[in-house]
């Protein structure tokens, strides 16, 4: 990957950029992804450190096989999630994105479709890939809403595939290739 990202943004879309990740990012993070309540909706069910944080930050900025952004909104400058893209096969021009809006104030509001809308025009547009992946667990319905909003399909499904508090949950694959994104971000921006 030869580009450094320096932030992503569009007029039209009026809540969020992003922003690479800091160091001066990790306790928030660190905060985010330690709260019980945003980790059983998320893959990774470990707690973190803030020193795994900070090297976590550190590694995803290497550019080489991802890139991990901070969602920043517009009207308070303030940074309520992160989202990324990371697997990216070269070859097969594909990769993986994730999402986590930390700020509970933020939940259901639109600002994760708008900052997942930048990073796919940005993936799609700049590094020229055309399949993009995610995973949601059933347990998140919210998540798959806001995939779906933004152009993924259902693909699959893991049976049982995360034990959830206690509970087994599905794993959903989903995708969303290059040419069925663009009737999307026309929805949101016009263009």
């Amino acid at each position: 990957m030869s580009e450094i990202i320096i932030s992503l943004a569009h007029p039209k879309l009026e809540k969020v950029y992003l922003r690479p990740l800091e160091k001066s990012d990790a306790s928030r993070c660190c905060r985010w992804i330690n709260d019980a309540e945003i980790r059983q909706f998320i893959s990774n069910q470990n707690l973190l450190s803030f020193s795994q944080e900070e090297k976590w930050i550190e590694s995803a900025n290497n550019g080489k096989e991802g890139i991990n952004l901070a969602i920043i909104t517009k009207e308070k400058n303030i940074h309520i999630g992160n989202l990324g893209i990371c697997d990216i096969d070269w070859i097969n021009r594909r990769g993986t994105t994730g999402a986590l809006i930390g700020e509970k104030d933020y939940w259901g509001k639109g600002y994760g479709t708008e900052a997942k809308l930048l990073l796919l025009k940005h993936v799609f547009d700049s590094l020229g890939l055309e399949k993009i992946c995610s995973t949601v667990l059933s347990t998140n319905p919210r998540s798959k809403a806001y995939l779906e909003k933004t152009g993924y399909q259902e693909e699959g499904c893991l049976r049982r595939h995360q034990l959830v508090n206690g509970i087994k949950a599905d794993l959903f694959v989903m995708a969303l290739f290059r040419e069925d994104f663009y009737p999307i971000w026309k929805k949101y921006t016009g263009e």
